[in-house]
C-alpha cells in the first residue's frame, strides 16, 4: 500500500513538471552572417552567376531567408559596434569609421565630416 501510495505522489508531483518541459518552445538556431562588401546581389541565391557561393546558397535552400534588411550606418565600425551593442550610434558615440582617421595633436576629440555633436563632457574625458 505504501508503495503505491509512493508511486502516485511521485507521478502527481512529476507529471506538471513533464508536460512544462513538453509544451516548451524550442529556441531556433540562427546564424548570422556578417560580411563586409557584400551586397545583396553578390550571392547566388539572390542571383549573382559571378561569384560562386554554394554554401550560403544550400543554408538559403534548407532555412528562411531575409530579403529586406536595414543597415545602421554604411561603414562597417559602426555597423559593427551597433550589432555588437544593440544600440543606435548616435547612443554609443560612433558616427564614423574607427581606426581610420588620423589622432588630432590637439587633445580634444575631433571627428570630421560628423553631423553629431558632442557634449562637453566626453570632450573633456578624452
Amino acid at each position: 500500500m505504501k508503495k503505491r501510495f509512493e508511486i502516485l505522489l511521485a507521478t502527481v508531483l512529476l507529471l506538471p513538471v513533464l508536460l512544462a518541459l513538453a509544451a516548451a518552445p524550442q529556441k531556433p538556431n540562427i546564424v548570422f552572417i556578417l560580411a563586409d562588401d557584400l551586397g545583396y546581389r553578390d550571392v547566388g541565391c539572390f542571383g549573382s552567376t559571378y561569384y560562386k557561393t554554394p554554401n550560403i546558397d544550400a543554408l538559403s535552400r534548407l532555412g528562411m531567408v531575409f530579403t529586406h534588411a536595414n543597415a545602421a550606418n554604411p561603414l562597417c565600425s559602426p555597423s559593427r559596434a551597433s550589432i555588437m551593442t544593440g544600440q543606435y550610434l548616435a547612443r554609443i558615440g560612433m558616427t564614423q569609421a574607427a581606426g581610420h582617421l588620423p589622432k588630432a595633436d590637439t587633445g580634444e576629440k575631433v571627428v570630421p565630416l560628423s553631423a553629431m555633436m558632442f557634449p562637453e563632457v566626453l570632450q573633456k574625458s578624452s
